[in-house]
């Protein structure tokens, strides 16, 4: 939470305040007082990228590919989500929202080559959604089919079936690798799904997610980081303490 208020006041004020701060003075009254006393932030902006037939991944999506190769990960990251919608639904117009979510972030479209070392591409998928009537015990095994592994290498990474149960009543089920897809992602996914479900506009986007990947890239090869790697590097140049753990 601290490093969420301090990305927040970078945000907002271009000043970064130091972790440490936040928790020397936990009170909003007291970090106002010494905001307009920091420097400056010194981090990249987040900026447009031309389009491109592939991008540069993130750290964060390197790692999980490179386990997904390592290792037989099977579903260990997909990221299933199995939600009861309760009250009139209208399908088609669900459907719809669904597929508008689709084509507006382009993370869900996301898929990965590694012909030029490894890059993220960009689909232009469509969203097939599945739906169907079943009955409340056939659920267990209606998610058991529907859950299975993903290849990276291959769109989309991100699926999604609707089961219908009675009139007043459906189950989403939505499945997706979490190199695309993680716990903030969930909440603005569904929080813009219904918005578009209820008929409104939504603001366009200001970055996607390859954006942000050049973004963090940058910021990596930048002196904020090189100071920080530095600081660690003298460090531990001396001696390491031997650690007397018992095993």
């Amino acid at each position: 939470k601290a490093a969420i208020i301090q990305s927040k006041i970078e945000k907002v004020f271009n000043q970064r305040i130091p972790i440490k701060e936040i928790f020397r003075l936990p009170a909003i009254r007291q970090l106002r007082d010494i905001i307009p006393d920091l420097k400056g932030s010194s981090y990249p902006e987040v900026r447009s990228v031309e389009k491109r037939r592939y991008y540069s991944p993130s750290s964060a999506q390197k790692r999980l590919f490179t386990l997904d190769e390592m290792e037989d990960t099977g579903i260990s990251y997909n990221m299933s989500f199995i939600i009861t919608i309760e009250g009139k639904l209208d399908i088609n117009r669900f459907k719809n929202s669904l597929k508008t979510m689709f084509k507006r972030h382009e993370s869900l479209r996301t898929y990965f080559d590694t012909d030029n070392g490894l890059v993220q591409k960009i689909g232009d998928f469509e969203l097939e959604i599945y739906y169907e009537n079943s009955n409340e015990a056939d659920i267990n095994h209606i998610v058991e089919k529907f859950i299975k592994p993903f290849n990276l290498k291959e769109g989309p990474l991100f699926k999604v079936k609707i089961t219908g149960l009675s009139k007043e009543k459906n189950i989403l089920l939505i499945d997706v690798h979490h190199i695309i897809f993680d716990a903030f992602s969930f909440n603005i996914f569904f929080k813009e799904v219904f918005l578009l479900y209820e008929g409104k506009d939504l603001k366009p986007l200001p970055c996607q997610y390859k954006e942000f990947a050049l973004w963090q890239d940058e910021l990596l090869k930048s002196d904020v980081i090189k100071s920080q790697e530095e600081f660690w590097m003298h460090k531990f140049s001396g001696e390491i303490p031997v650690l007397n753990l018992p095993t």
